[in-house]
């Protein structure tokens, strides 16, 4: 596994404002709308199933110095 897998974030979001976050299994997720919260390490896989399943889309982020930035 390469280094720079670790400071990818994966996260749902729900059309009505709500976050999905899952974890690393997808198995497990929780509906929040503190974007914070949200965020937790997971694959994009999973985050996926997730998305279908919860109508929602997945947006990628990286964690760059604390400060959170939204890849386009």
């Amino acid at each position: 596994m390469e280094d720079n897998q670790n400071d990818k974030k994966y996260i749902i979001e729900i059309k009505s404002g709500l976050y999905v976050s899952t974890n690393a299994f997808g198995n497990v997720y929780s509906f929040t709308k503190n974007i914070e919260k949200a965020i937790k390490t997971s694959y994009l896989d999973s985050a996926m199933d997730i998305a279908e399943r919860c109508y929602g889309t997945v947006k990628e982020y990286r964690m760059k110095h604390e400060i959170l930035e939204v890849v386009e």
